[in-house]
């Protein structure tokens, strides 16, 4: 990795990367396949290549669209652990627990057409 006069990343394994204004990442290669980014007014990553993501007014990720499938990510704000879930499939869950998600894990769920409930609890 190298940097440029103004302290930010210049290029990656000898190839040239793209930054906006922000310092946002936009254009980098590797192995001759060119990777972009995209941010909104926010700096808010909204797209990497196929990959589209959508965001609430807390700034908290809330979809991740690819090739056609959306994830949805579940999120309890009011949670005292931080608990956060993501939808991997339709029949798996992950959860990421305390404020630097450290912790996970997995469940198989029944795969319902209407919808899923899960909860959390702290065995410490």
């Amino acid at each position: 990795m190298g940097y440029g006069k103004d302290n930010r990343l210049s290029h990656v394994n000898e190839q040239p990367v793209e930054m906006d204004a922000d310092g946002n990442l936009l254009v980098w290669t590797e192995n001759e396949q060119t990777h972009t980014y995209a941010y909104d007014a926010r700096n808010r990553l909204v797209r990497t290549g196929q990959a589209h993501y959508t965001y609430d007014a807390e700034f908290v990720r809330t979809s991740m669209t690819w090739k056609g499938k959306t994830t949805r990510y579940v999120v309890d704000q009011p949670c005292s652990h931080g608990a956060r879930g993501r939808w991997q499939s339709e029949s798996l869950l992950c959860v990421w627990v305390g404020p630097d998600r450290s912790r996970g894990c997995a469940r198989e769920l029944p795969v319902v057409s209407y919808g899923y409930a899960w909860q959390y609890h702290d065995a410490e």
